[in-house]
């Protein structure tokens, strides 16, 4: 056996560490115990249910009150003929047209110096809450011997009911009052009344 020398104890234990250095023979490492670390996250903001409905339900328009089709007469202690009253009362003149809104009368009259002006008139109160300047036709800026609160008597007695618009114009020719009338009987018919002499010309369902 050979002798183990001073001077061989060093490569000893250089090929002892090349050894451990081999292919399959590292030790095995021991588990961590310190979990990987992870990305940050950036948290992710959810719309609560107001904010989407609010974002999603769509803008509410309030229709103009002069917008509304009138389908019957305002509710109210006013009917066309006292509308009537309440304008004049108001500016002396002639009623050239009448229509029916919610509950206001729009009343457009011919002033005693020929120029036009439209009032609102509450249904309820019979005040004017509202006028201004109203451009008349050639036809109405001309009084006729029979009078608006006439056409709506010969109207009414025709076809009983309720008043709900009335206009000043002409017919083939004729000047006529033109009326709305929503029939006690049910349905709405149009009369046309000759403004000079009072004859209902014609009557015709509205449709």
């Amino acid at each position: 056996m050979p002798e183990i020398t001073a001077r061989t104890t060093p490569l000893l234990a250089a090929a002892a560490v090349a050894a451990m250095l081999l292919p399959g023979c590292a030790p095995a490492a021991s588990p961590s115990t310190t979990p990987p670390p992870t990305a940050p996250t950036t948290p992710v903001t959810t719309p609560s249910a107001t904010e989407t409905q609010a974002s999603e339900a769509p803008a509410e328009s309030t229709p103009a009150e002069d917008e509304t089709p009138a389908t019957e007469a305002p509710e109210g202690r006013l009917d066309a003929a006292r509308a009537i009253e309440a304008a004049l009362a108001h500016t002396p003149g002639a009623v050239v047209e009448l229509d029916a809104e919610r509950r206001t009368w729009e009343v457009t009259v011919l002033r005693e110096d020929g120029t036009g002006v439209e009032l609102y008139i509450d249904a309820d109160t019979g005040d004017v809450t509202r006028e201004r300047d109203a451009r008349l036709s050639s036809v109405q800026s001309t009084a006729r011997k029979i009078t608006a609160t006439e056409a709506i008597g010969i109207a009414l007695g025709n076809t009983p009911g309720e008043i709900i618009e009335l206009d000043l114009d002409t017919e083939r020719g004729t000047v006529v009052w033109e009326l709305l009338v929503r029939a006690d009987a049910g349905g709405r018919f149009e009369i046309y009344v000759d403004a000079t002499t009072g004859e209902v010309l014609k009557v015709e369902r509205d449709t």
